[in-house]
C-alpha cells in the first residue's frame, strides 16, 4: 500500500514516457473485457511520498535523526530493479525518488541493455521490478507466470511468492496498471 501511496501516476507516465502514455485508473487497462470501472474505487486518492510514510509510519516504521524509516531497528530497504528503454525511460529513478522522499532506501539497479535486468529479474533480485509491455497488463500469458506459481528452478516465479499482491505490485508500481 505504502509503495503505490507514494505514486502519481501521471507524472510516473511523464518520466517514464515522456507524457505519452495511458495510464489505467485500474490495474487493468479500460479497453480490456475484463476492466471493473469500480475497480478505481480502491485506487489511492492524492498518492505523494507524504501519504506513502503516513502508511509507513501508521503500520509502526519509525523515522529516524535523517528521516530514514525502520521497525525493530532494521531500516526499510526496497530493492528495485528497472532499466531505462523506451517504454521505462526515468520511470525507475521517478519510482527511487518517490519512495526515497517518503523515508525508505531505495536499492535501484538500472539497465541500459533489458537482457541484463531479465537475467535479475529472473534471479529474483528486487522488491520491485518495473518493465515495459508493449500491450495491456495484466496480460495472463506473460504477466501471472512470472509472478504465481513456483519459484526457480521448478517454476517461472520470480517474485518467488504466490500471492497476487506482487502482480498488483508490479502493476500499480508501473503506472497503475499499465502504459500502453
Amino acid at each position: 500500500e505504502a509503495l503505490v501511496s507514494a505514486i502519481d501516476t501521471n507524472s510516473w507516465n511523464q518520466a517514464a514516457n515522456q507524457g505519452r502514455g495511458e495510464t489505467s485508473p485500474t490495474v487493468i487497462m479500460p479497453k480490456v473485457d475484463c476492466f471493473d470501472p469500480k475497480m478505481a474505487d480502491l485506487a489511492v486518492k492524492n498518492p505523494s511520498p507524504d501519504k506513502a510514510r503516513q502508511v509507513l509510519l501508521a503500520a509502526g516504521w519509525t523515522a529516524g535523526a535523517d528521516g530514514k524509516l525502520s521497525k525493530n531497528g532494521k531500516p526499510l530497504v526496497i530493492q528495485l530493479l528497472s532499466s531505462t528503454i523506451p517504454g521505462i525511460g526515468k520511470g525507475g529513478e521517478f519510482l527511487a525518488d518517490q519512495w526515497t522522499k517518503a523515508g525508505m532506501t531505495v536499492e535501484g539497479r538500472y539497465f541500459g541493455d533489458f537482457n541484463q535486468q531479465i537475467q535479475a529479474g529472473s534471479r529474483s533480485e528486487f522488491d520491485v521490478y518495473v518493465s515495459p509491455h508493449s500491450f495491456d497488463q495484466p496480460n495472463p500469458n506473460s504477466v501471472v507466470s512470472v509472478w504465481t506459481g513456483k519459484a526457480p528452478p521448478a517454476g517461472s516465479n520470480w517474485a518467488k511468492k504466490s500471492r497476487l499482491g506482487s502482480l498488483a505490485t508490479s502493476c500499480l508500481a508501473s503506472g497503475m496498471g499499465c502504459t500502453t
